[in-house]
């Protein structure tokens, strides 16, 4: 059975289709009048009140995706599409939609490989040398850990093997061979 459409204003499902509501680069959308409030209110269908076509904002995000930087999809979107859109707006894109996906993921949960990558870098801050600690699926790019630490010692490194095997076990870790976090790795027993 299907949902029935609920006023955005006071929540009543007492309404009835009533007209089109006309823009630019989207067309018709479909308005509704609450007989309750006596007002006029549009479905949200995720891209409430986006002026672009629902199209044109998932490709980018898909172009995103697949490492194309935003000048370069806005370019892509002039030459193909004729369509003229700032890349300042679509990453505003990526940054609202991004959220949305991350939170639905995790609910969904996480359909990772066996295979992780391991990094860390060191970050200058204030004259120290802090780590920033990263770890990715590499089967589907999905970063399943970070950790960013005052100090390179097996501690820091046990713990953020922990947070980067907390959304699934893999068959292997690589690492660079940085001495702290291979051993950690070997002697890490949350994999066995």
């Amino acid at each position: 059975m299907l949902d029935k459409i609920r006023c955005i204003h006071c929540g009543s499902s007492n309404n009835y289709k009533k007209g089109y509501r006309k823009t630019m680069y989207r067309g018709k959308i479909q308005k509704y009048f609450c007989k309750d409030c006596k007002k006029f209110f549009t479905q949200d269908d995720g891209f409430y009140r986006m002026r672009n076509k629902l199209e044109i904002i998932t490709m980018s995000i898909d172009m995103y995706v697949s490492n194309l930087s935003s000048r370069k999809m806005r370019n892509q979107l002039k030459r193909h599409f004729d369509y003229k859109i700032s890349h300042v707006s679509i990453l505003d894109w990526v940054r609202r939609y991004t959220l949305k996906v991350h939170k639905f993921i995790e609910k969904q949960g996480y359909n990772l490989g066996g295979r992780f990558y391991t990094d860390e870098t060191m970050v200058n801050c204030e004259g120290r040398k802090d780590r920033f600690w990263c770890c990715l699926d590499w089967d589907n790019r999905l970063i399943t850990g970070v950790h960013y630490s005052l100090a390179a010692n097996p501690v820091e490194a046990q713990e953020f093997l922990k947070k980067a095997i907390a959304k699934g076990k893999p068959k292997y870790i690589q690492t660079d061979g940085q001495n702290v976090l291979s051993e950690s790795v070997q002697e890490n027993v949350l994999f066995k």
